[in-house]
């Protein structure tokens, strides 16, 4: 009957995500799964036919109530009790006795962190309601490993971002509990201290005192019910086989601002008159000028080509290919103010445009 414990498509998802033996495993059960009735009956058959044959055979040894108590309690304790006792299965809330918090927490490389160095500006502040987590574990030196407190969202809101206080400042303000806990606490006891109040997060410490995850009252809750609680902050749906979210990453996550509105008339003005005087299409006789201007308008995107995670310090630079080595291009770019760069590396040979 453990073949029937798991769904065809719980038997997938294993396939797709587990580790390298659940996933032969699997695949090996899931062809069997698929045919949930005819396993069913045979198994149903192949009991009464086991059931039968024992009570055939002792009463061919023996005869009477000695057969029949014989078989009775043949049936009984070997056919279900003992196979039942060990290999009973237990779920949710009768699971977490048994179970360590290594095995519900979220990686410290999936943990969203701030450097204590990090100033709360407009930016930052931004980025942070963004990410959507009420509960930032907080590092210093540049270590990930070093986490020594926390800072709330809710610690924000009383914050001006033009004061461009540090992340460390607002946390010695508030001094929120941090727990450390190592990777063998179990479960119950994590449950019983978060119902304590104190604080709903914990680092989970390995042996060499190195940070390899966090565990909160949200991941407990799941194991209880077995089943993942997602909310809009999630990029991994599953903690133990590292199902990614699919999500949308909006304009905004690009680095697109779409009610970019902040050019000047006199910058506008300029770019209409470049327009006319080099694109026939956009000369009076084609578009009036206020159109072009109002095209203009309508059409300002603010895209930052530098961008970086300043936030968690890691200064990973994404590339943004602007031209592409013999691919055509409909597109141009006009240089309003300060200067750019174009490098031919084949050529050896570089243009400055200011």
């Amino acid at each position: 009957m453990g073949l029937m414990a798991l769904s065809p498509q719980e038997l997938e998802l294993i396939m797709k995500s587990g580790s390298e033996t659940e996933r032969r495993y699997a695949k090996a059960i899931l062809p069997i799964r698929r045919c949930g009735n005819r396993l069913l009956c045979t198994i149903l058959l192949m009991n009464v036919l086991v059931n039968s044959a024992i009570s055939i055979l002792m009463g061919d040894l023996t005869s009477g109530v000695i057969a029949f108590v014989a078989a009775s309690t043949g049936i009984v304790l070997f056919g279900e009790i003992v196979p039942q006792s060990v290999c009973i299965k237990k779920v949710g809330a009768m699971e977490i006795a048994d179970k360590s918090v290594q095995d519900v927490m979220t990686p410290i490389e999936d943990v969203f962190m701030l450097s204590s160095n990090a100033v709360l500006n407009k930016k930052n502040v931004t980025e942070i309601l963004k990410r959507g987590y009420t509960r930032i574990p907080i590092y210093e030196d540049g270590d990930r490993n070093c986490i020594t407190t926390l800072l709330f969202v809710q610690d924000l809101a009383l914050l001006d971002p033009e004061d461009n206080f540090t992340v460390q400042t607002v946390c010695k303000y508030y001094n929120h509990t941090l727990r450390f806990v190592t990777a063998e606490t179990s479960l119950h006891t994590m449950l019983e201290e978060f119902k304590e109040g104190e604080y709903h997060l914990a680092v989970i410490m390995d042996d060499e005192e190195n940070a390899i995850g966090i565990i909160t009252l949200e991941d407990i809750v799941e194991e209880i019910l077995q089943s993942e609680i997602i909310d809009e902050s999630d990029t991994i749906i599953d903690n133990r086989y590292r199902q990614k979210r699919a999500r949308k990453i909006s304009r905004v996550d690009a680095g697109v601002d779409t009610e970019f509105k902040t050019m000047s008339e006199s910058a506008i003005t300029v770019i209409a008159h470049w327009l006319r005087s080099n694109f026939p299409v956009f000369q009076e006789q084609f578009l009036e000028v206020r159109a072009l201007v109002q095209l203009i308008k309508n059409n300002l995107h603010q895209v930052d080509f530098s961008r970086e995670n300043v936030l968690e310090h890691r200064h990973k630079h994404h590339k943004l290919n602007l031209y592409t080595d013999g691919v055509v291009s409909r597109r141009f770019i006009l240089i309003l103010e300060g200067s750019a760069m174009v490098e031919f590396a084949e050529l050896k040979m570089k243009f400055q445009q200011r």
